[in-house]
């Protein structure tokens, strides 16, 4: 039997509510930039507070698609302790725009996709000035983010894991 005490202030009942407190927020919005300047937009997924600083994991999506592809998994990853940054690539969802410059996966160049290789980095620092811990850290991509997600774990010995879908 779970004594619930103050806790019961913690959350509003609705009538799909488990009926048990959420100590997990919304996901939280973040810009940052590219070595190469271009801004780029994600949501980072907060795990419930802990005494240590949580493993941290990058989400790269697939051309033509942007950080929501891996909504469902990132809350998931959240749930079970990761701290979790989904973005956004340069030419895709938010991340259009480098200075006046506008960009569009439609159009990029082979040196356009090749430059996608700068966004690792920053989303890394990203996630790292989220709170996530330095030595503990995964990515993971789908398709051509996959790609991505291996040639960084290739040149930057913190990244311990990479799953490539």
């Amino acid at each position: 039997r779970e004594d619930l005490g103050s806790s019961r202030a913690l959350f509003t009942g609705s009538p799909c509510s488990s009926g048990r407190p959420n100590p997990l927020r919304e996901p939280d919005p973040v810009v940052f930039n590219s070595a190469d300047g271009v801004a780029l937009h994600g949501l980072v997924y907060a795990p419930a507070p802990a005494s240590a600083p949580p493993p941290g994991l990058l989400l790269v999506h697939r051309p033509g698609a942007d950080h929501s592809a891996w909504s469902t998994f990132a809350e998931r990853a959240r749930q079970d302790g990761f701290l979790v940054l989904a973005f956004d690539l340069r030419g895709h969802g938010a991340s259009v725009r480098r200075g006046a410059e506008v960009l569009s996966y439609k159009t990029f160049t082979d040196d356009d996709w090749r430059a996608a290789q700068h966004d690792l980095p920053a989303a890394k620092d990203a996630l790292l000035a989220a709170g996530a811990d330095p030595a503990n850290l995964a990515v993971a991509g789908e398709a051509f983010g996959a790609s991505l997600a291996l040639l960084f774990a290739t040149v930057d010995p913190a990244m311990q894991a990479v799953v490539m879908v």
